[in-house]
């Protein structure tokens, strides 16, 4: 008897991560399109070293060239997530998928959220990275600022200056 119930328990908590893990959805077209970052993202941004030095942030991805970032279909990507990332964004919505490429790397990454600010999370070959993210509106797109973060509340963000706006 206690054997069974070990087999069902086990069955029941399986079935219940494959829902869980199946919960992993991208965003409408439309919802894609209202999020702010989401819609503004794809293109490339280069480090903008005057706000960088006010900041008092010394980290950039886009040391030896521009940041870009490219959308293109991530359910591989998604696929491809542990379990335990999987697990976490149960009942999130990913706003956009795509490749980030700086300094002649390229990396699939998603855009969800975590907590309610924008979170993005770059697949590199060692980990997972995640990054807060922020945008800021210009009046022309040459104006635009990206701020990325850490993973952690209260670290401070670099800045970048958009250079060419997808089309």
């Amino acid at each position: 008897m206690k054997r069974l119930i070990t087999v069902l328990v086990t069955i029941v908590s399986l079935s219940t991560m494959s829902i869980a893990f199946a919960a992993v959805k991208k965003a409408s077209e439309e919802q894609a399109r209202r999020n702010v970052i989401a819609s503004q993202l794809i293109g490339s941004w280069e480090t903008d070293v005057e706000l960088n030095k006010r900041l008092g942030s010394e980290f950039t991805l886009a040391k030896d060239g521009p940041l870009i970032f490219e959308e293109e279909d991530g359910e591989e990507f998604i696929d491809s997530l542990s379990n335990e990332l999987k697990e976490f964004l149960a009942d999130k919505v990913v706003y956009l998928t795509g490749r980030a490429k700086f300094a002649d790397k390229s990396f699939p990454f998603l855009l969800g959220e975590y907590a309610g600010c924008p979170m993005l999370f770059i697949q590199t070959p060692n980990d997972l990275e995640a990054v807060y993210l922020m945008f800021a509106r210009g009046k022309e797109a040459e104006g635009d600022l990206l701020f990325l973060g850490g993973d952690h509340p209260g670290e401070t963000f670099s800045a970048y200056k958009r250079v060419r706006q997808a089309e």
